[in-house]
Formats: structure tokens, C-alpha cells, sequence
């Protein structure tokens, strides 16, 4: 397999809100409709279109523990033009095994940021496109919007704008709250240098507050037990804890990862991505953190060809516990991994 460049900085787009509240979180493994089995990924329904670099949020109904995964934009060409953004939004029954379309998002995206709150899904900033009259082109827009979706009523409604540029991040619902981990890219607010920042967004006065920066910014991670815990592109573990409104250093991510993609499941954090060989022998890592013992394991590696712009979310069916990987051409975008 020939050697692909590195693309820096790259969008890794991720939904992170906190697991459905089960009281007994279960994990069976008996034999489920549309479950994999466990330890193996599995392909499901595809993802009706290419699609690159969306963003995806799980859904899950804690009485019945359904799942109704949500993908928001992206792109419908790999290594495209700013042109192939979109705006479609799909939703995926993972009872079912099918994908049907809801209503689009406002403007065409790839935001990293989007996490669901009481029957709403909240997106904001990331990437849109303009066109460049002058050239001829399409181009690539920061932008600041802020959405909320309702998923009963399947309409999207503008709500006050992120206060700044988050073309990277990590987002999650918390005790009432959007909480999104990213970069800050704005002089008034963060000073020259770009940092990372963590924002506070309360949807019952339509607010955002800047709660703390940090020297680095995060692609990847997820929220656990009130805590974000936020990987670095070289591998560092760094905890935000939002009580104490404090750092803490957690364990180095044990193996290298380009271009990951993450998620949470069952009060754990998943990552996936794909190593520096590429030859005959590459694998695509699945690493897990467990706070509760603080350590690093590795699992069943994702499938081969998943090596870049995917996303990953939980799924939930029959009561059993997996993890959806979408991405790529339009046969064989989406598995499922039973940990």
C-alpha cells in the first residue's frame, strides 16, 4: 500500500455526551438481532452515501436502551474540494439495522462538536464553505453558528454563536449543560496563541462562558463521571475536572494514533485510528481507558480500510453494548464492535 501524507491539522469529529442513565448500565452478551458478536467487528447497514469526516450522536432511550445514532454533514469525497461539504443528516436505528433522512443541518458542516441534551442535539462551530467568486472555487469557512436540533419535532433552530473558532474539539452534555472541549483561536478571548479552552453553554439562558485554558488543544477524548478526559495528537492524557474546575495528568495514550476518532461506553473511553507503517502489516489500534483503575488495554484492532476521517459512537441493542464505526466509500462504511 503506498504511503499517504499526513494532513495536518485534520478533523476528527466526535460525539461525546454522558452513557444513557440504565440504573444497571447492563452488558449481556446473549445472542441480539442486529448485535455483533463480541470481540469482533461486524459490518452493518451502510451509511446510504460516501461520507467523510461527519459528526455522529447516539441517542439512547434509557428505559428500553434503543439507540437512534445521529450523523450531521461531513464530506462526500475524501481528499475534496471544500465543495463536497453537506449538509445532510441521517439517522440510523441500530433495532432495525436502517438509516432514514431527517431534516438538514442550516448550512453545510464538518463540526467536531455535537452532543444531546433532553431531546435535543446541540452543534456548533467547525468548518463551512464559501464560494470564491473571484477564483472560481470553493473555500473553507471557520464558523461560529450554533444549532439545536429537536429530534421530536425534526426542526433545527439557531441559538446565540459559539464566541469562538472550534474546528477541533470534543463536546458533552452534562447536568443540564453543553460542555465543548476545543481549540481557541480568538485574540480577544485567548490571547495570540492559540490554546485550548473549555466552554460552558446553558441552554436555559441561551449563554456560552469561557471556563478555563489549557497550553495544549484536544481532538479527541470524552466525558466520564464529570470529568472530560482529553487526549493530545503526540498521546497525552490530561483530566478536566468540572466541580473543582482543575487539571489532572492521566497515563500516555501506550500506542501512536493518527487521525482518531473516539467515544465513550459504559463509563469508558474508546479511541481508534490508524498507525504510522501502512504497509502489509498496519493495524488500526482500539485503545480503552478505564478511569476506575487508571490504566490503558487494547482490543480488537477497527477493520482494515478505516484508516482515516471516520467517526465513532455507542450503540445500544437488546441490551447489549457496542461501538459504531462510519466512514468512507459508500459499501462498507459502518461496523460494529461488541467490546
Amino acid at each position: 500500500m503506498s504511503r499517504r501524507p499526513f494532513l495536518a491539522p485534520v478533523l476528527l469529529l466526535v460525539a461525546c455526551s454522558g452513557d444513557p442513565s440504565s440504573p444497571a448500565e447492563p452488558d449481556l452478551r446473549e445472542a441480539a438481532g442486529s448485535a455483533a458478536a463480541a470481540g469482533s467487528w461486524v459490518t452493518r447497514a451502510a451509511y446510504p452515501a460516501p461520507i467523510w469526516e461527519a459528526a455522529s450522536v447516539s441517542v439512547t432511550d434509557p428505559a428500553t436502551l434503543r439507540t437512534r445514532l445521529y450523523v450531521i454533514g461531513g464530506k462526500a469525497k475524501e481528499f475534496a474540494s471544500p465543495g463536497n461539504i453537506t449538509n445532510v443528516v441521517k439517522v440510523y436505528d441500530a433495532a432495525t439495522n436502517k438509516w432514514q433522512a431527517r431534516a438538514p443541518y442550516p448550512l453545510r458542516i464538518r463540526s467536531p462538536n455535537a452532543a444531546e441534551l433532553n431531546g435535543k442535539i446541540y452543534v456548533s462551530g467547525g468548518w463551512s464553505r464559501r464560494f470564491d467568486e473571484q477564483h472560481g472555487v470553493y473555500r473553507t469557512d471557520h464558523v461560529l453558528q450554533h444549532h439545536v436540533y429537536d429530534i421530536a419535532s425534526n426542526k433545527w433552530t439557531r441559538k446565540r454563536d459559539i464566541p469562538s473558532d472550534t474546528h477541533n474539539g470534543v463536546s458533552a452534555a452534562y447536568q443540564g449543560m453543553i460542555y465543548v472541549a476545543a481549540p481557541c483561536q480568538s485574540e480577544t478571548l485567548c490571547g495570540e496563541r492559540p490554546v485550548g479552552a473549555i466552554w460552558r453553554y446553558n441552554p436555559a439562558n441561551d449563554t456560552w462562558v469561557l471556563l478555563t485554558q489549557t497550553p495544549e488543544d484536544y481532538r479527541v477524548g470524552g466525558f466520564i463521571g464529570g470529568k472530560f478526559y482529553l487526549v493530545t495528537d503526540l498521546g497525552a492524557l490530561k483530566i478536566y475536572d468540572v466541580a473543582s474546575n482543575s487539571w489532572s495528568t492521566g497515563p500516555q495514550r501506550p500506542k501512536r494514533l493518527c487521525l482518531q476518532t473516539s467515544t465513550t461506553l459504559q463509563a469508558k473511553l474508546y479511541l481508534t485510528g490508524f498507525c504510522d507503517d501502512e504497509g502489509p502489516n498496519s493495524v488500526y489500534p482500539t485503545l480503552v481507558f478505564d478511569p476506575k483503575v487508571g490504566t490503558w488495554t487494547e482490543i480488537t484492532p477497527a477493520p482494515f480500510g478505516t484508516r482515516e476521517y471516520h467517526t465513532l459512537a455507542r450503540v445500544w441493542v437488546n441490551g447489549v453494548a457496542g461501538l459504531d464505526l462510519i466512514g468512507g466509500p459508500k459499501s462498507g462504511n459502518h461496523w460494529r464492535l461488541v467490546p
